[in-house]
C-alpha cells in the first residue's frame, strides 16, 4: 500500500497531468484550479478518495496503489501501465484507464463497466494475453505496432463498443481447447491498423 497511512479520510483530485507519487499531482481543490493542501508532500492513501478531473492524465508509476475510491470523470485518463497490485474499493467513471498487461485494478468495478461507464484502453509495444474473465462498456485496442496481438483467453463482456484501433485482436490461441464467449453489446469497429483473429486451436464442440 502506499500514500498515507493515517485514518484521516481525503478527497484528492488532479491537479496536472503527472506521476501518481507526485504530491504535486494532486490538490484538495475540488475545481483543480489551486495546489492544496500549500506545501503538501502527500499522494492519496488507502483511506482517501481520487478524483481524475479537468481532462487530466495520471500515470500510476508504482505497484500497489490503494484507495477507496478511483472515480475517472468523462475525457480524464489513468494510465497504470505494467504495473501490478492495485485495489480501489470503488472504481467509477466515464473517463479511460489504460492498461499494458492483464492488470485491471482490483475492486467494485460495476459503475465503471455499466453501459453508462468508461472504456479501457489495452495499449504496448509487445504482444500480450488477457486471461482474466471481465466486464467491462468499452474497449479500445492500440498498440504500438500494427503487428502486436493482444490475445484474449477469457470470456469478455462489454456493455458498450470494442475498437480495434491499431494492433490484432486474436480470440484464443495456438493451444486453447475452450470456448470462449466475447459478448459486445453496440458496435465493433475495426480501423484500417486494426484487426481480429481467431486461434488455431481446437475448441470445436461437437
Amino acid at each position: 500500500t502506499v500514500g498515507r497511512s493515517n485514518q484521516t479520510a481525503t478527497t484528492w483530485y488532479s491537479y496536472k497531468d503527472g506521476m501518481w507519487d507526485d504530491p504535486n499531482t494532486w490538490t484538495t481543490d475540488p475545481g483543480g484550479s489551486q495546489l492544496l493542501p500549500v506545501g503538501s508532500t502527500d499522494i492519496p492513501g488507502e483511506f482517501d478518495r481520487v478524483v481524475i478531473i479537468n481532462d487530466n492524465r495520471v500515470e500510476a508509476n508504482i505497484d500497489d496503489i490503494n484507495t477507496q475510491l478511483l472515480e475517472v470523470t468523462s475525457g480524464a485518463t489513468v494510465d497504470f501501465g505494467t504495473t501490478q497490485g492495485h485495489y480501489f474499493s470503488g472504481i467509477r467513471g466515464q473517463g479511460t484507464i489504460r492498461l499494458a498487461a492483464d492488470n485491471f485494478p482490483a475492486g467494485n468495478a460495476s459503475h465503471f463497466s455499466s453501459a453508462d461507464g468508461g472504456t479501457v484502453e489495452y495499449y504496448g509495444n509487445t504482444d500480450y494475453t488477457l486471461s482474466s474473465a471481465r466486464v467491462f462498456n468499452n474497449v479500445t485496442i492500440e498498440m504500438t505496432h500494427a503487428s502486436r496481438v493482444v490475445t484474449l483467453l477469457a470470456n469478455y463482456q462489454l456493455n458498450g463498443t470494442l475498437r480495434i484501433k491499431r494492433g490484432s485482436f486474436m480470440i484464443n490461441d495456438a493451444n486453447a481447447t475452450q470456448v470462449l464467449h466475447l459478448t459486445i453489446e453496440k458496435d465493433l469497429f475495426i480501423e484500417s491498423q486494426g484487426r481480429v483473429s481467431v486461434g488455431t486451436g481446437n475448441t470445436y464442440n461437437p
